[in-house]
């Protein structure tokens, strides 16, 4: 199950835990919500359960966001793979 997050609300990530119940999640942040990637804000993903988080590479970049390591900073061509072919079930918070 993909999360795509274009937001950096913090209840969104209340909302991600309740619909993600125990499935396996993964999550892309795109536009604002990189900010929700930045060191020490990344590790919420971490005690949802969430196993992989991806960052659009530009939208971070637009907004000076150095990312946590923990998540992958990917281009349109992998982000549309993730949509597309990668995940089942995508929600878009």
């Amino acid at each position: 199950m993909l999360f795509l997050l274009n937001k950096s609300r913090k209840d969104c990530l209340e909302e991600l835990r309740i619909l993600g119940g125990d499935e396996d999640k993964a999550v892309l942040l795109v536009g604002d919500a990189v900010y929700l990637g930045l060191p020490g804000q990344a590790g919420a993903f971490e005690n949802l359960g969430v196993d992989e988080v991806f960052a659009d590479a530009d939208s971070a970049a637009a907004r000076g966001v150095a990312l946590d390591d923990s998540v992958a900073a990917v281009g349109f061509e992998r982000m549309a793979r993730l949509i597309m072919d990668d995940h089942d079930q995508v929600i878009s918070l």
